[in-house]
């Protein structure tokens, strides 16, 4: 980590342009040109000094160094077009005026580093600079061994270093020429995205905008100023300008928001949302998002990002809350009507029962047959309407029910139910096999009716002349990194078609007839509403004749 700091300095203070250079390709060819300058320093160095260890009366072309230095020191400062013509025409000067000077090794040698230039002059200029900078280094040759031939005895001796040159030169201008298809493609590609981009927000009315930090000057795109209600031009451009758009019951917040990015206490990204009136007394939404980018020291440079009209969205999700508020006190006169009218409804049917029992109990011999199974027909019918009206009482009682949730051990529960359905296990023969259960926070009592009815179901509807198995396993896994726990109820017994699934959990909806199994239909929405009430989710697995497997998951910790 410490190495990297200190490789990221270094760039910061030997290659990184001054932040006053804002031209994006600029600011890419003079790093460029300050890595090349660099390695040259170093590499002519390295040549100078092993010519003078080895080579007597060696003279270093010290204005080589002058070239060098002074190119360095203007491309640092932001003056990146004078240094790299000085850059480049060093190359040819130096070469040449070495040579002509006669203090010189290896003249051919010397005349190659014109190559250097040619590769220089490719990635920093256009190819006509190319071109006309090989012509000036061939023609420079071709007149060293009529203005230097004590040095360059002949023709032949700058065979080499010519052939070098023009090959160095139409490689140069074939890179180009590939460097400037890719880039005319990948414009092009950038032009597609730009427009599906600028589709895409255009659709969604969504603006974009750049704040430049050290010059405070702000940048937008054309759907900005109407989001905003103003006209074309309105807007002056500024961090300032855009916060007295924002009314003053929101501009606090929006401004704590930037502010606590750009201090670094929060990411580097914020979303805020704020009102604006406009002129005609309109409130519109406006949902802002941004980025911030800082430089290597970590300071904030500049920050982009969108602004989108969210009035719809929000007048949505009040219309949202309304129906939820209209909804929730539906439910609640719903439940309290259920648990009134049942209450209400109870007093009735005891009558009818105590009644219909005196009557046969009194009258029954003086009844023939015909009339005692009238009798017997109304109190069958104000049973199951008592049964009926105790399992809509404790369907509305569940989400009623005031009871905290608090560890529950499901084991010790299961155990309980199984006490209660004695009587059902033994006169059908099933076995209930109970597997390890976790301990959850919940309910108890509704937990105990939860496993009451999915056990006491998987009993009931067992198939004909096959005694009812029923397993009840338990499993704990993580989502999102919260417990949670699944229960599976498997049985043996007829299933279902699994096109009922939704069906099966509503109030009052039966797959089978009361003459085939007794029942009132609830049972199965009493738990969906319970297992719902806890957090959790219900569903079932089932084909006709191979059984049924009921899942429940439900969290550990409310």
């Amino acid at each position: 980590m410490k190495q990297n700091r200190l490789l990221n300095r270094a760039q910061h203070l030997l290659i990184e342009p001054p932040a006053s250079l804002q031209d994006v390709a600029i600011r890419r060819n003079s790093r460029l040109l300050a890595i090349f300058l660099l390695v040259m320093i170093v590499v002519f160095a390295i040549v100078d000094i092993t010519y003078l260890l080895t080579v007597p009366g060696y003279q270093p072309p010290w204005y080589g160094y002058l070239f060098l230095f002074t190119a360095y020191g203007l491309n640092r400062s932001g003056r990146y077009l004078p240094a790299a013509v000085l850059t480049i025409a060093m190359f040819p000067l130096v070469v040449f005026g070495t040579v002509l000077s006669g203090n010189v090794a290896d003249p051919t040698t010397t005349l190659s580093y014109l190559l250097l230039s040619l590769i220089a002059s490719a990635i920093l200029f256009p190819r006509i600079g190319v071109v006309i900078l090989a012509a000036v280094e061939v023609i420079g040759i071709l007149l060293m061994p009529i203005l230097a031939p004590q040095v360059i005895p002949g023709f032949e001796s700058i065979v080499g270093p010519l052939s070098l040159v023009m090959i160095g030169a139409a490689l140069a201008l074939v890179f180009m020429r590939q460097r400037d298809l890719i880039e005319q493609d990948r414009q092009a590609e950038l032009r597609a995205s730009q427009e599906q981009l600028r589709f895409a927000l255009d659709s969604a009315r969504m603006g974009t905008w750049n704040w430049n930090i050290l010059t405070n000057e702000v940048q937008w795109s054309e759907l900005v100023e109407p989001i905003f209600g103003l006209y074309e031009g309105e807007f002056a451009g500024t961090y300032e300008a855009y916060l007295a758009l924002v009314p003053p019951a929101d501009r606090e917040k929006v401004i704590q928001t930037i502010q606590a990015v750009l201090q670094g206490s929060t990411a580097d990204n914020y979303v805020v949302e704020h009102r604006l009136y406009l002129p005609d007394g309109t409130i519109r939404w406006i949902e802002g998002r941004g980025q911030l980018y800082r430089d290597k020291q970590g300071n904030p440079v500049h920050m982009a990002g969108t602004v989108a009209d969210i009035s719809e969205r929000k007048q949505a999700e009040e219309q949202l809350k309304i129906y939820a508020a209209e909804l929730e006190r539906s439910n609640r006169e719903l439940d309290s009507f259920a648990s009134i009218a049942s209450h209400d409804m109870q007093e009735p049917l005891r009558k009818m029962s105590t009644f219909s029992d005196r009557l046969l109990m009194v009258y029954g011999r003086q009844l023939d047959e015909r009339g005692q199974q009238y009798i017997e027909r109304i109190q069958d019918a104000a049973l199951r309407m008592q049964l009926l009206i105790q399992d809509l009482l404790a369907f509305s009682r569940v989400n009623a029910s005031t009871e905290p949730f608090v560890p529950v051990d499901l084991n010790e529960v299961a155990q309980e139910v199984l006490g209660d359905l004695e009587v059902a296990i033994r006169e059908t023969g099933g076995q209930v096999i109970i597997g390890q259960l976790p301990q959850i926070e919940a309910e108890g009592t509704q937990m105990r009716q939860l496993l009451l009815n999915l056990i006491g179901n998987a009993l009931k509807y067992h198939q004909p002349d096959i005694p009812p198995q029923v397993e009840v396993n338990g499993e704990r896994f993580q989502n999102n990194g919260r417990p949670w726990t699944r229960l599976t109820i498997r049985d043996n017994g007829i299933g279902f078609d699994e096109q009922y699934l939704e069906r099966i959990f509503e109030v009052f909806q039966r797959l089978h007839g009361r003459s085939e199994y007794e029942g009132t239909g609830v049972g199965l929405a009493i738990c969906k509403r319970i297992v719902e009430r806890h957090g959790g989710h219900i569903t079932a697995r089932s084909t006709p004749g191979e059984g049924a497997t009921f899942l429940v998951t439900l969290p550990e910790r409310q």
